[in-house]
């Protein structure tokens, strides 16, 4: 159970952007709220992609999703923009 909660609270990488939002939030009691909607909401995104996952694969998905693609440019692509997104993303996490 604490690890599917784990891989939920940082599936999306939004935890870095915690402290900031509770710091501009006005009322701060509400921030226990906020974050329980948050949760939902990421949660929610987070079911649709895995639910969309195995209804298009199934069980014989790699960890590695593109290793199950065929060698093409769709799948170079896909690398790049993985590849883009990770050194957009380092200096918010930093």
């Amino acid at each position: 159970m604490l690890a599917g909660l784990g891989t939920a609270i940082f599936a999306y990488g939004g935890h870095p952007v915690y402290p900031d939002v509770q710091g501009s939030t006005l009322v701060q009691s509400e921030f226990g709220s906020v974050l329980g909607v948050t949760f939902l909401l990421m949660t929610s995104l987070f079911l649709l992609v895995t639910f969309s996952s195995w209804r298009a694969y199934g069980c014989a998905v790699h960890a590695y999703v593109l290793d199950d693609l065929e060698d093409s440019w769709w799948r170079q692509l896909a690398v790049l923009g993985m590849i883009v997104h990770l050194v957009a993303a380092l200096p918010v996490v930093l």
